[in-house]
């Protein structure tokens, strides 16, 4: 069976999460004229007890070679067998359909045999994503599966096809092609990502929670992060005309965009409601000066993954703390060189925050750290030294107001949290943006965003008139 006709087969509900270690054993009834030859079906003689696992243990020791675990299924003595009756055990098709079409899908990608031998669901996204662990040459791997949308997805899958082809630490395509069966729509419901996801560890947010509460050893991952960011930033904004040429349109960068998904889908406010705002917030956007880079767009804490390397001295594998991959390319955008630095920094330290209590670093060290890997990678930033510091203070003031308020959060505690620490960092920024000449811009900003909360519609709007004190 060729890999489009396997994809065409997987539904995404299907691939569901759960431990595959074992091999499930299932009783069927004796066929009255023989087995289906497709089926390969083990056929043992004997009347064995339904409450009795160990003697049917017992009788299948001869084939214990072929099982890592034997998971014996019981359901009462009103199914048991009588003495001399056969009893039958299917050893491959009780493995759901969509579990050995995705080993099959591997296999070939791979051109090793594999099994899968656990899924996990992320319920931590934006859509679907599964994580599927499997066997493969005595160790263990893993991919990442995901809900796929024709038009999205296929636009997606390119960007990560041409970022992991110009060695952007990031997933690879598995089964993907960039032709015209998939360049302009994903015909499947899944997609399939290996690459650097094939080694990653843990999420960076657990990296950096595992530090022994040692700032200076959590601002170094960032520092590498900083190094990944102009990295990926050099490579594809090398790849314009490739990512145009597989129909992936880059755009610009909008923060009225921004603050329509994120803000006001929160607070359930209308264009109309924060239209002075928005305005606001694009004319700041539009002092900056620094050239236009192809950007992740939402590289959040979330979309880093750590990687995994073999210790040279034990033979293990171990957690890198200064390298890092990069996932989930649906919001690439065309933007400023402090765009992507601003967002990850503000999801840095929050989370940073949390594990120390108190953390010292602020984003001018990490835009130091930044500056020095964009220099290394050869990108153009504003030559001149104010030109840079107005443009990372634009974006970090803009990236503030984003994280105000987010539509996926329901917790009290956890809103008001956020909203403190973002409307702080906002405070200075309008301060410093003020130091620029730009005062009308930051009196409007500070206004409207102590207004709009007040006019927050639906539960979170509840929430916020329980918690007093949000404004800025």
């Amino acid at each position: 069976m060729g890999l489009d006709q396997l994809f065409g087969k997987l539904r995404f509900e299907d691939i569901e999460p759960g431990d595959y270690s074992g091999v499930r054993l299932s009783r069927v009834k004796p066929p009255s004229k023989g087995l289906p030859e497709e089926r390969p079906v083990r056929v043992m003689r004997g009347a064995i007890s339904g409450d009795d696992p160990a003697k049917l243990r017992r009788l299948l020791a001869g084939y214990e070679r072929e099982m890592k675990e034997l998971v014996i299924e019981t359901s009462g003595r009103e199914t048991e067998p009588s003495a001399g009756q056969f009893l039958l055990y299917d050893l491959r098709t009780t493995r759901p359909d969509a579990i050995r079409f995705l080993e099959q899908i591997l296999a070939e990608e791979y051109k090793a045999p594999v099994e899968i031998t656990r899924v996990v669901d992320l319920p931590a996204t934006r859509k679907g994503v599964r994580e599927v662990y499997f066997l493969i040459n005595s160790g263990i791997s893993k991919v990442w599966v995901f809900k796929a949308d024709p038009v999205g997805t296929a636009r997606e899958l390119a960007v990560y096809h041409v970022a992991y082809n110009r060695g952007v630490p990031t997933g690879k395509p598995i089964g993907y092609r960039p032709n015209e069966l998939h360049h302009q729509s994903y015909p499947f419901d899944v997609a399939v990502l290996g690459g650097v996801v094939a080694h990653a560890g843990g999420p960076y947010n657990a990296l950096i929670a595992n530090m022994e509460l040692k700032p200076e050893l959590i601002f170094r991952t960032a520092e590498k992060v900083s190094w990944m960011i102009a990295a990926y930033q050099a490579a594809l904004t090398g790849a314009a005309s490739e990512l145009e040429m597989y129909g992936v349109s880059v755009t610009p960068s909008s923060p009225g965009k921004e603050i329509r998904e994120r803000f006001l889908a929160a607070l359930k406010v209308n264009d109309a409601e924060a239209g002075v705002l928005i305005a606001a917030c694009e004319r700041i956007y539009s002092r900056q000066a620094g050239p236009r880079l192809v950007s992740h767009g939402d590289i959040h804490t979330g979309q880093v993954v750590t990687t995994e390397t073999i210790d040279s001295s034990t033979g293990k594998p171990s957690t890198s703390i200064e390298r890092f991959g990069v996932i989930d390319w649906g919001s690439i955008t065309s933007d400023t060189p402090y765009g992507d630095a601003a967002d990850f920094w503000l999801h840095h330290q929050r989370q940073a925050l949390k594990v120390c209590g108190s953390y010292h670093y602020e984003f001018g060290d990490f835009r130091r750290a930044y500056e020095t890997a964009a220099s290394a990678f050869g990108l153009n930033l504003q030559a001149s030294q104010t030109g840079r510091n107005r443009d990372a203070v634009i974006q970090s003031a803009l990236w503030n107001i984003y994280e105000l308020f987010d539509p996926t959060r329901k917790d009290l505690p956890d809103i008001i949290g956020k909203f403190s620490l973002h409307n702080q960092s906002l405070r200075r920024d309008l301060d410093e943006l003020r130091g620029f000449g730009y005062s009308a811009e930051a009196g409007i900003i500070a206004q409207e965003v102590s207004r709009l909360p007040g006019l927050a519609k639906g539960d979170y709007g509840t929430l916020l008139r329980n918690a007093p004190g949000i404004t800025a």
